[in-house]
């Protein structure tokens, strides 16, 4: 392989965390964890964020706690950057993004509101 093919290789999976890139062999998707284990969060708060590489911030909401992800831009696969651990939130069910219902369509989605 070209030197110029593989420094399009590892680009094609650097994520930016701040000022400094992050170079993650293989994709992997923390989200996809969260979710199985804790189910439908309470509240989604999404932040896109534009530039070379553009990605999304995602932070899910429960009862328990919180936890932030940076996403790519297509929304295929999150890594985890921060949790919160509280005693106890205290926020009532929002309506869901109706992308994040299309990621897990085998989550019970009864009576839960959709946007």
């Amino acid at each position: 392989m070209s030197l110029i093919k593989s420094l399009i290789v590892v680009a094609s999976f650097t994520v930016f965390s701040g000022c400094a890139p992050i170079n993650i062999e293989k994709p992997r998707d923390d989200l996809d964890n969260i979710v199985s284990a804790k189910g439908i969060p309470l509240v989604i708060k999404e932040d896109f964020r534009g530039g070379q590489i553009p990605f999304w911030d995602i932070t899910l909401f429960y009862n328990d706690g919180m936890l932030t992800f940076q996403g790519t831009e297509d929304k295929s696969h999150f890594f985890l950057l921060s949790s919160t651990v509280s005693a106890n939130l205290n926020v009532k069910q929002s309506p869901i993004p109706l992308w994040f219902k299309a990621k897990y369509p085998t989550l019970s989605w009864s009576n839960i509101p959709i946007k």
